[in-house]
């Protein structure tokens, strides 16, 4: 008896995961997001610039230039 209840749980907790995976987000919650993830990528390479200062005096601007370009190749 526990056994068919378990899977009858499972089966209605399938059955809301399907609905949530197919239901359409927001378009203003999508285009935030879009925008937030757009900021990181500009910013990512300035929060690294000490990291960047290791490696040495030439590299600098190169890494940043590089690291923008596969950002937003990747995105």
């Amino acid at each position: 008896m526990e056994l068919q209840q378990g899977i009858i749980r499972l089966i209605d907790d399938q059955g809301k995961a399907e609905r949530i995976k197919n239901f359409p987000y927001p378009r203003n919650f999508a285009s935030v997001t879009t925008y937030l993830m757009f900021v990181f990528i500009l910013l990512l390479p300035f929060g690294l610039l000490r990291e960047y200062d290791k490696l040495g005096r030439g590299r600098f601007w190169k890494d940043i230039v590089f690291g923008l370009m596969f950002c937003f190749r990747q995105s």
